[in-house]
């Protein structure tokens, strides 16, 4: 099975999947971010990158993911552009970790699932949800995750688009609360 975890900036993605993982051995994580960090590695991706952004956004030899997250997180247009260069490497990444690994769940994480993903690629496409207010209380750097949010698609577009949807109460209990919750899907 493969599910599709998705869900705006800073609601715990990653730290609900990766705790749910460390529970139940045969599941496999698959971060999109992380893709998209070793898709930044990728010469021909830095060749693109430079021309598009300027070389202020390569320094000591690697893409400065600050910088360049600075520049796409201010403009939408240049988000757009720098997804048309890393959506299909990191797609490509994916159909690869799919591939290589034999496990009985993958849970696919990232908030463009909808974006990179075909859209029959996943069995469930599951959005974790916050209120804002409590996305930006938990987070380490709340301005950045405002940055992110104000160029992501919005929060109802994040529900419509969900075939399940689990609440993140940030609570003590959010993990419990979160493997209950996907425990359902896992034994289907």
């Amino acid at each position: 099975m493969i599910f599709g975890i998705t869900g705006r900036a800073g609601v715990g993605k990653s730290f609900l999947t990766h705790s749910l993982s460390q529970q139940h051995q045969n599941i496999r994580v698959v971060e999109l971010d992380y893709l998209g960090h070793e898709c930044l590695e990728r010469p021909s991706i830095i060749e693109q990158l430079i021309s598009l952004f300027g070389s202020t956004i390569f320094k000591d030899g690697v893409i400065c993911r600050n910088t360049l997250g600075n520049i796409v997180f201010s403009n939408h247009r240049h988000l757009e552009r720098l997804n048309a260069i890393i959506h299909p490497a990191i797609y490509e990444l994916v159909l690869n970790r799919l591939h290589q690994y034999s496990q009985n769940s993958f849970l696919i994480v990232g908030a463009l699932v909808r974006d990179i993903l075909s859209d029959d690629m996943c069995q469930s496409v599951i959005t974790i949800d916050a209120p804002d207010e409590d996305i930006f209380r938990c987070a380490e750097d709340s301005e950045k995750i405002k940055r992110i949010h104000s160029v992501q698609r919005s929060r109802s577009l994040y529900l419509d688009e969900a075939t399940d949807v689990f609440f993140n109460s940030f609570s003590r209990d959010s993990v419990t609360e979160w493997q209950l919750f996907m425990t359902p899907f896992l034994n289907h």
